[in-house]
């Protein structure tokens, strides 16, 4: 592990936007400020230089840290366009963070009239700890794991932003002989794997960016997104010749504490659109799909209003799916920033809080139990748990049998049982 530095580029795609601009803008016009098809205005999308690698086509010159000495050219497209959009997702936050710094947020009142939790007194410690806001925009503490001839991540984190509470934007390559288990923890979830005799050892190369954004305000929903490519090299054997698998997988949902019609059409809308452009066969297939995975059967209820899920993705060439991949990651902006540009100055009380603390934690009841990338990972030798666990909320509350407070929660609850096509 490198010794922590410090991420804080920023792409500058909100100069010139006030508080005014904000509230009079629909979420479309926001949205324009993420074109992907724009040019990003800072010259630097990535926060630490470490030589002149050969760009992939398309992509910016980001060095090659994980595959420099990896023979195969996708390999080192796939790390490239994960950091790509890793660096894309993270420059856009601190724009977002930096836009808040100077400005009135909804939780400024907070403090003042945060008094109780269920009708508990709270302290000021505590209410401290349940809004988790400095004074100050965030930066991303960076760390950078390399593990020569394995590969390694790069790890941000944030903590107690003006706009995050907590923040989350991860990428993992790697290149090892895995064993046996490891092939079979992945067998029941990929049919792709079906027929093939489990190998002692394998080749798995795998590239991933993982994020999960969690906010101050409950009126500021959680955003989740995975991208991902997995390569399996099988060893030929007396029975049968080397085989090679290959697979995508991931997508983007949204968790709000309360379901706001416009923000879930927009956040929808954003998806439809981008995946139509390449096929409408995708979000029609994965919409459905995502509502499927994130569901928690011991509660009857999803976890939040969905968007797309994909996994063991083989039916297209990898350079479509590459496309795919690009498309969600360029886009991601588009669809949830002006969300956030649009609630985080609402303001909010400690029903609201207290509400949004319980929706946490019905997130990590399903990140815990259910979620299979998080499991996996936490099986894997050496495995960085902190880097599996940051998906996890700063804060999370398990209330006993807590009844509805207002019609807001009822009917967000409806929802969650019964899927909308936004």
């Amino acid at each position: 592990m490198l010794p922590v530095g410090c991420y804080d580029r920023t792409s500058h795609r909100l100069d010139g936007l006030t508080p005014e601009a904000v509230a009079t803008s629909s979420l479309e016009q926001l949205a324009q400020r993420y074109d992907p098809t724009q040019p990003d205005k800072s010259s630097l999308l990535h926060g630490i230089m470490w030589g002149a690698p050969p760009p992939a086509a398309g992509l910016p010159a980001l060095p090659l840290l994980f595959t420099a000495e990896d023979s195969d050219p996708f390999h080192r497209h796939m790390e490239l366009l994960v950091r790509t959009i890793q660096d894309r997702i993270c420059t856009d936050l601190i724009d977002v963070e930096r836009f808040a710094a100077d400005r009135a947020l909804g939780s400024e009142g907070a403090p003042a009239t945060l008094l109780q939790v269920d009708g508990s007194p709270i302290n000021p410690k505590l209410r401290e700890l349940l809004l988790a806001q400095s004074d100050k925009a965030a930066t991303f503490p960076e760390r950078i794991a390399l593990r020569p001839g394995i590969g390694g991540g790069i790890e941000r984190v944030m903590s107690g932003g003006r706009v995050f509470s907590k923040a989350g934007i991860n990428v993992t390559v790697a290149n090892v002989t895995a064993p046996k288990d490891s092939f079979l923890r992945l067998l029941p979830d990929h049919p792709s794997l079906a027929g093939i005799e489990p190998p002692e050892k394998f080749g798995l190369f795998t590239a991933s960016v993982s994020l999960v954004l969690h906010a101050v305000s409950p009126h500021v929903p959680t955003c989740h997104a995975n991208y991902r490519f997995f390569d399996l090299t099988i060893p030929a054997t007396d029975k049968a010749p080397a085989k090679r698998v290959q697979w995508f997988g991931g997508g983007s949902d949204l968790t709000p504490t309360y379901i706001v019609e416009e923000d879930a059409r927009h956040f929808h809308s954003n998806l439809r659109t981008r995946l139509d452009a390449i096929d409408p066969a995708l979000y029609k297939d994965w919409k459905p799909a995502c509502d499927k995975y994130f569901y928690l059967p011991h509660r009857g209820e999803r976890r939040g209003i969905g968007g797309v899920f994909f996994d063991d993705e083989t039916k297209r060439s990898k350079e479509q799916y590459e496309r795919i991949v690009r498309t969600l990651g360029e886009s991601f902006g588009a669809g949830y920033y002006p969300i956030v540009l649009k609630r985080m100055s609402q303001k909010f009380d400690e029903n609201e809080l207290a509400y949004q603390q319980l929706r946490r934690g019905r997130y990590v009841e399903f990140n815990l139990v259910y979620d299979k990338g998080t499991t996996y990972g936490l099986r894997q030798p050496g495995a960085r748990v902190d880097a599996i666990l940051m998906s996890l909320p700063a804060v999370a509350r398990f209330a006993y049998r807590r009844p509805h407070a207002d019609k807001r929660e009822e009917e967000t609850l409806q929802v969650l049982q019964t899927p909308k096509d936004w």
